[in-house]
């Protein structure tokens, strides 16, 4: 089966996997499918984000259509879609939405406050943080506390990438329009609460980001074959490396938009869909390889002990070796 987003769930050993309404519970040793189940009574379209959050022990999907298709169903009245973050229990996957459609709130009605997403979902300590599109036409992010499931967030006015990240002090998002990397306070309530400033990368359009826990620096995809290493957010100061320069041997075609880059042991994962490969780059020796053989990656998830690509293929799940 193809697979949207995966993440893993140390408390019970298991990968667990999204596609359509389902989730599926995956071997952590082979990949493959053990059971499913569906998120909601009716189907659910547009892309399911999945995490895991260590401290609350619970799996968190999103899950509501994208953009385009929700602006359609405004415009026919179609039915309400399901358009929630939605807490899920590893043992029984039992499912308990997080009720946010119903306190985004941008003018227009709380119902209307969330029109796309929510994207991108990643843990970090008692919280998920997720990014949507607001009604008005902005893509902001929010936060929800994992044991309480208490929710922050609001709407503005910013176009970003389908991807987030954090460290030990800030939440950073992109900007792909401003092509700026904005970053905020953790301790601040989102989505403009804790605001302390945007890096303009210029000419660069971000698309994909993460924190190396290696190098302890930000790292950006921008959509060709160039990384960029944060230097210093302070000063405009940052560090282009070309992969087809840092050993990365054939030059890959990363996706524009998303890439979802992940770092694992220090090492930064990037799946490479239009290529059908993954990329390996150390970020200490600015050098990488390429991996080949896989089948439209599309994320990155890891066991621990193992490291898999997420596909959208037949076989969801492959092993990088």
């Amino acid at each position: 089966m193809p697979f949207f987003a995966a993440t893993y769930a140390s408390s019970v050993g298991k990968i667990f996997a999204t596609m359509g309404p389902y989730i599926c519970r995956c071997s952590a040793t082979t990949g493959e499918i053990e059971s499913a189940t569906k998120l909601a009574a009716t189907a659910i379209y547009g892309n399911m984000p999945i995490t895991y959050n260590a401290n609350a022990d619970m799996l968190f999907v999103g899950s509501g259509l994208t953009p385009v298709k929700q602006t359609i169903n405004a415009w026919f009245n179609d039915p309400p879609v399901y358009k929630d973050v939605y807490q899920v229990n590893p043992v029984t996957l039992a499912v308990t939405p997080c009720g946010i459609i119903t306190q985004i709130n941008d003018g227009f009605g709380p119902s209307d406050g969330l029109r796309g997403g929510p994207y991108h979902l990643l843990s970090d300590g008692n919280f998920v943080y997720f990014l949507y599109l607001s009604a008005i036409g902005g893509n902001e992010w929010g936060r929800i506390n994992a044991i309480t499931l208490a929710y922050n967030g609001g709407d503005g006015f910013r176009w970003c990438s389908e991807q987030m990240t954090v460290d030990s002090s800030y939440v950073y998002r992109l900007d792909a329009n401003q092509q700026q990397l904005e970053y905020f306070n953790k301790t601040g309530i989102p989505p403009n609460g804790g605001f302390i400033d945007a890096v303009n990368i210029a000419p660069h359009t971000p698309v994909g980001c993460c924190h190396s826990t290696l190098d302890d620096k930000i790292w950006i995809v921008n959509g060709d074959d160039n990384l960029l290493r944060v230097n210093s957010l302070v000063d405009l100061d940052y560090t282009i490396f070309n992969l087809s320069d840092s050993g990365v041997v054939p030059g890959p075609t990363l996706p524009p938009d998303p890439c979802r880059i992940q770092c694992i042991g220090g090492l930064l994962y990037l799946p490479c869909m239009t290529d059908n490969g993954v990329i390996i780059f150390n970020p200490l020796s600015g050098t990488g390889v390429y991996r080949s053989g896989f089948e439209g990656p599309m994320d990155i998830v890891s066991t621990g002990s193992k490291i898999f690509a997420v596909q959208n293929s037949p076989i969801g799940l492959k092993e990088i070796t």
